[in-house]
């Protein structure tokens, strides 16, 4: 059923998306909704076995939970090609496309067990509010 992502358990719940204004704001801005992100974090993090044991967590039918898994899943992948789209044609602005290869780097130190979740989580948020802020400067 699970496709293999690496030895690390996601531990980051909705409850805790729920407490992380930076989270909130992110959500807010991205192609996934909670319940949706709720499914998708269940799934990865191994909390739940099956869509049956995830589906009782989310109080929706089997069904409904795989469908929403899929649609996450293909909504996730949209915003890859999106990305390698703009990176391929270079319409990404430098400070972006830098602000990406940080967040990557950090990513993948996590993975290669250099850096702690709550390093990355840390870094991604200080470069995220920075990120934030210029947004919210440019559109003055």
């Amino acid at each position: 059923m699970r496709e293999k992502t690496a030895e690390r358990k996601n531990d980051y719940g909705i409850k805790e998306v729920k407490k992380s204004p930076l989270a909130k704001i992110l959500l807010k801005k991205s192609l996934l909704d909670e319940k949706t992100l709720q499914i998708l974090l269940l799934y990865y993090s191994e909390r739940a076995r099956s869509f049956e044991e995830i589906a009782r967590k989310v109080n929706m039918g089997r069904s409904g939970a795989w469908k929403r898994w899929k649609r996450g899943k293909e909504r996730l992948m949209r915003a890859f090609y999106t990305l390698e789209l703009a990176l391929y044609l270079g319409l990404l602005e430098e400070e972006i496309a830098e602000l990406v290869l940080e967040d990557l780097a950090d990513y993948l130190d996590m993975r290669k067990g250099r850096k702690t979740p709550l390093e990355v989580q840390e870094n991604l948020q200080r470069r995220m509010l920075l990120a934030l802020r210029r947004e919210g400067e440019k559109s003055i």
